[in-house]
């Protein structure tokens, strides 16, 4: 795209764990309610931060400066990049972990479908 930005194409999942834990942040510039980012999981389980705009699920996802920023326009994303190293990336894998591991996400699953059989009976 320029001199410090290169398309690479697609990747497969080693290459993006190495891509994303490399990462000094990343960035979620969306616009639109997106029900849920599973990038952000992904780079947030990396130990990578999550800068992104107020819509969809960033506000549920990302604890401002915990694991990320939330930021209302292109000058407060800016902002938080140069923050961004500040950021436990430790903490961060650890949130990732007890949010969105394989074993959080199936409890929460059949919690849930045990509450909606208990109240059909």
């Amino acid at each position: 795209l320029n001199k410090r930005i290169t398309y690479i194409g697609p990747i497969n999942d080693e290459q993006k764990n190495e891509i994303l834990g490399s990462a000094l942040a990343f960035l979620m510039p969306i616009q639109w309610n997106e029900p849920f980012g599973i990038v952000m999981a992904e780079a947030m389980a990396c130990g990578t931060p999550v800068i992104g705009f107020p819509y969809g699920s960033v506000p549920e996802v990302v604890e401002d400066g915990i694991n990320g920023f939330v930021c209302t326009d292109v000058t407060g994303m800016a902002v938080a990049v140069s923050k961004a190293h500040t950021l436990n990336r430790k903490k961060i894998r650890e949130i990732a972990e007890a949010k969105f591991s394989n074993t959080k996400i199936t409890g929460d699953y059949l919690s849930l479908y045990k509450n909606i059989i208990n109240r059909q009976r």
